[in-house]
């Protein structure tokens, strides 16, 4: 079960295109999707937004939402500035998926 932690969430395209990405990988489905941004308005909306996705596809997702990052930041395992979806082809994708060559 991973945890994913998305550090200015309140980026309303950047936060729909990953969170979207990251609900394409089955095994990241069962984790947490946790949102930080410093204003709290434009936090609440992609936390609206992935809740619905989630629901909407019956995932088992958890999504948190808080502006305050100080407490995510305890020893954390890996830090990720940058998240490529288009490493592999996820399952059932078509060659239409951006960066699939094949």
């Amino acid at each position: 079960m991973a945890k994913i932690v998305i550090i200015g969430a309140g980026s309303h395209v950047f936060s729909r295109h990953l969170i979207t990405d990251i609900l394409t990988w089955p095994e990241l489905r069962d984790g947490t999707i946790s949102l930080m941004d410093i204003s709290q308005e434009p936090l609440d909306l992609i936390a609206g937004f992935a809740r619905r996705l989630v629901k909407q596809n019956g995932f088992e997702t958890k999504i948190e939402a808080t502006p305050a990052a100080a407490r995510h930041w305890t020893a954390p395992i890996m830090f990720s500035s940058r998240f490529r979806s288009a490493v592999r082809k996820p399952p059932g994708r078509t060659a239409n998926y951006p960066g699939n060559t094949g």
